[in-house]
């Protein structure tokens, strides 16, 4: 019997193995048939075109040859196993064992297939450029328009990433979707399928409702989804709720269909004190920190996505949305005119922003308010005979924060542990410290008006004549308005800081000249197209002026701040034209040329307006050069932008490296002038390194040996220190045995050479121009506007 029942499970064995056989090799036919008869969908030339030009440009190879393109008069028509076949002898690494399934080369092959290589391909050869995403398909051009009002183009795609463009493939089958694509940057080179995930879209703008659309807003772009008709959109509202109108919402996209969810969220108001590793503080509610998606939403005059970095520090304009105790988005409710700054006072001499010890005293009653995570835990009154003070370990823990609030607004507080030039500096306003592991940070928290009080004498004498002051303040104003309103130390709760790193504060006492110069300007700003503009300032010019480009921004150089020549016109004071120079033909443009700044520079002109100056021109001569000096400042400079200091590799190619030794000088050269002929670009030849340093401020740190004086025209020698007075120079070396052993310059101005001359502005105030005529010439195009606090 045991024998029989072997047998028979043996028999069934074998016969479920034949049959599974029989099934397998079905299954292989039909794939075989199916695959021979076009019952799959196949890989078009269309979409696998945009692969091929990826990869034949990340790699410089020859792929993309002349039977590639030959397929592209029939981007319709698909690709065979052969084509793939000799597409991936260039990536040997790819095995591509689903090709084995393909009998013949002239078959074509299945999408799916394609993409299976393809994810292998990316992974192996993509190098980081050509990677797999998952992305949200959220709308195409019917749908959506940018903050203009545009519609994206016909080939873009919005997605959670922003807009991709894709100019192969055909999405709209995909949209509404999560997918998995391969992109290259901005560009969608293949949709490989839906995603395993259904992605969301969050912290989105709900902007509108009705029974026609929702109206979405996200990251810059207005979206609009049909709600029915033949247009209309598959969509499910969670739980059947209601939305409405400025809600935030959360939007997941799934093969089609939308689902809207609503965010579990509570709204606060109230003073942005700081932005800062710690979270957003909020003055009467706490610290939170921002979610890593956190939306920032303008919701006055046109709807538009914003940066944290537009945030009014020091004002109560935004709301902030709150979930699970972190900032989900916010909303810009107003922008009005702004009458208070905020001033990071450093410590004595301007050594830096620290302190370990603060003492004050204000000349009225005042109080003394402790602050814990943003909100109030105690209050004591003070009377003015009452001196404050406090060390950096009685408030390190993690945010604190002390304010000093006088009971009247016309009280001043002394600070008596910051020593200025004036002796013990006094300040309007409220004075706030707050505590961290570093020390101590004074804020000033002043009346704009206030403020430039003490700015303007501090960056010009208060004995020039008094249209030239009120040039000085309204650009003082309009510099600092621009700070308001973009923070130059959000992370520090300051605006800016009372160095000359933005505007020399209260290093003066007040001046009656130039206090009725910030009186006779009150409120008055200056503005290019609607915006405060850059008024950046210098003390001398040499004739002419620079452009911003000497700074090497990654924007537009303004058309306001361009190079021209400073001098007196032929009986023509108009303020904003550019005068040339009568006697040699040259203009601004054509100094960039060594030759023709040379001539410049090796002579005078009495129509410049600063002729007399004794910074017009000045000669620097180094007898020796110190080369470790220069090592030391290249690595220093080289520390604080890499890009800016370059090595010349085997090559001959300049690159940022790291400075290790000049070795001898061979030779020091300017290779490169701007606009107003101000030096750009310098190499210096050693006999170990060749190294280029780009940017008039770098050149002026480099050939400064700390120890040669300038000689002024005037006839007085002034110390250099650590960096020459300006860029506009023309360079002499001399050498023994092709050794540099010395050099000299013969230059002009001082400072940087953009915007408005001081010094130019003194001399066509004593020439009869006017304040408005002044800011004309050196910013043209600008108009003179009045702010117009709580109107």
């Amino acid at each position: 019997m045991g024998d029989d029942y072997s047998s028979r499970f043996y028999t069934k064995v074998i016969i479920c193995i034949l049959g599974m056989g029989v099934l397998f090799f079905i299954a292989v036919s039909y794939r075989n048939y199916i695959i021979k008869e076009g019952k799959e969908p196949y890989l078009t030339v269309k979409e696998i075109l945009p692969i091929v030009q990826a990869f034949s440009r990340q790699h410089g190879m020859t792929i993309y040859e002349e039977e590639w393109k030959a397929l592209e008069t029939d981007r319709d028509g698909y690709v065979t196993v052969g084509k793939v076949k000799d597409l991936l002898i260039s990536f040997p690494e790819i095995e591509a064992e689903v090709l084995t399934d393909y009998k013949k080369d002239n078959w074509y092959i299945g999408v799916a297939d394609w993409n299976r290589i393809l994810t292998e391909l990316v992974s192996v050869y993509g190098k980081d450029e050509i990677v797999l995403s998952s992305l949200v398909l959220i709308g195409m051009e019917h749908e959506i328009k940018d903050e203009t009002g545009n519609a994206i183009e016909q080939t873009q795609v919005l997605t959670n990433q922003g807009v991709f463009e894709s100019v192969y493939w055909n999405v709209a089958e995909y949209i509404h979707s999560s997918v998995t694509v391969v992109c290259q940057g901005s560009d969608i080179l293949s949709v490989t399928g839906y995603a395993k995930e259904t992605l969301r879209t969050d912290n989105v703008y709900l902007a509108g409702v009705s029974k026609e659309e929702y109206h979405f807003f996200l990251n810059g772009y207005h979206i609009r989804y049909p709600k029915a008709g033949e247009d209309g959109i598959d969509f499910i509202e969670e739980n059947g709720i209601a939305f409405e109108t400025g809600e935030l919402v959360e939007l997941s996209f799934d093969k089609g269909i939308i689902t809207i969810k609503q965010k579990d969220t509570e709204y606060i108001n109230g003073k942005l004190i700081q932005i800062s590793e710690n979270g957003f503080e909020i003055e009467g509610h706490g610290v939170f920190e921002p979610q890593e998606d956190m939306a920032v939403y303008r919701l006055y005059g046109e709807l538009a996505a914003k940066k944290s970095a537009d945030l009014r520090i020091g004002y109560d304009f935004t709301d902030f949305v709150i979930e699970n105790g972190e900032i989900a988005a916010c909303l810009m409710i107003k922008d009005e005119d702004m009458e208070y700054i905020r001033v990071l006072l450093k410590n004595t001499d301007y050594a830096g922003r620290y302190q370990e010890t603060f003492s004050a005293q204000c000349d009225q009653d005042y109080e003394v308010i402790w602050y814990e995570n943003g909100i109030e835990i105690e209050c004591d009154e003070k009377s003015a005979s009452d001196i404050f003070t406090v060390s950096a370990e009685e408030i390190s823990g993690e945010n604190k924060r002390i304010k000093l609030v006088p009971k009247v607004l016309s009280a001043k507080i002394c600070v008596g542990s910051i020593g200025r030039s004036q002796g013990i500096p006094s300040y309007r306003g409220t004075i706030e410290i707050t505590g961290n592991e570093d020390g101590m940070l004074v804020v000033n928290e002043v009346l704009l008006e206030d403020y430039l009080r003490n700015v303007v004498p501090s960056e010009m004498p208060s004995s020039y004549p008094k249209e030239a002051l009120m040039a000085q303040a309204v650009c003082a104003r309009t510099y600092a308005y621009g700070k308001m309103r973009k923070a130059g130390l959000p992370s520090l709760g300051a605006h800016v800081d009372d160095s000359a790193g933005f505007q020399v504060y209260n290093n003066i006492k007040e001046q009656d000249s130039t206090t009725e110069a910030v009186r006779a300007t009150h409120n008055m700003i200056a503005k290019y197209q609607g915006e405060p503009i850059g008024t950046y300032y210098y003390s001398t010019s040499c004739g002419v002026g620079a452009d911003a480009s000497v700074w090497h921004g990654t924007g537009e150089v303004p058309a306001y701040l361009t190079a021209q020549i400073i001098a007196e016109g032929s009986g023509n004071s108009e303020a904003n034209e550019l005068v040339e120079n009568r006697k040699e033909g040259i203009t601004s443009q054509s100094l960039s040329e060594e030759k023709n700044f040379r001539e410049w520079i090796l002579n005078t002109d009495e129509t410049h307006f600063e002729a007399e100056e004794g910074w017009y021109r000045w000669t620097y001569d180094v007898a020796k050069p110190d080369v470790s000096h220069m090592e030391e400042v290249l690595r220093s400079r080289f520390s604080n932008n890499p890009a800016q200091i370059l090595t010349k590799n085997e090559n001959g190619e300049f690159e940022s490296n790291e400075i290790t030794t000049l070795g001898e000088i061979f030779d020091i050269e300017i290779t490169k002038r701007l606009p107003g002929g101000v030096a750009d670009e310098m190499v210096i030849t050693g006999s170990k390194a060749v190294v280029k340093v780009v940017s008039e401020l770098n050149i002026r740190y480099v050939l400064a040996d700390g120890v040669t004086k300038v000689l002024r025209q005037s006839g007085d020698y002034v110390n250099a220190s650590s960096t020459l007075p300006s860029a506009f120079f023309i360079l002499e070396l001399e050498k023994e045995d092709g050794i540099v052993t010395g050099y000299s310059l013969t230059g002009g101005g001082f400072g940087h050479g953009v915007g408005m001359s001081q010094n130019g502005a003194k001399n066509m105030a004593k020439n009869g121009m006017t304040c408005e005529e002044i800011l004309g010439f050196f910013y043209p195009g600008v108009e003179l506007k009045t702010l117009e606090f709580g109107e």
